[in-house]
């Protein structure tokens, strides 16, 4: 296990965040940024929301099921 380094900045401003963050941010309002950096830990791996689909029990295989459960619901929510 290696050292783990952090480091915590309030009140930073958006403007000086690298592009890919900032374009996520309100430009007017500062952020609070927290920068870990260890051996300890990995990044986690980048998933698709269709890769969760009947990834565990009882969930649904295909977008096509969740829409049609999704009708049958609505439809027996109108009688």
């Amino acid at each position: 296990m290696g050292e783990t380094k952090k480091i915590v900045v309030v009140g930073f401003p958006v403007e000086k965040l690298p592009e890919e963050l900032r374009v996520r941010f309100d430009p007017n309002a500062p952020v609070k940024i927290t920068v870990e950096q260890g051996s300890d830990f990995e990044a986690p791996a980048s998933r698709t929301m269709r890769s969760f689909f009947g990834s565990g029990p009882g969930l649904y295989e295909s977008p096509e099921e969740v829409v049609a459960f999704i009708r049958k619901l609505r439809d027996e929510s109108d009688r």
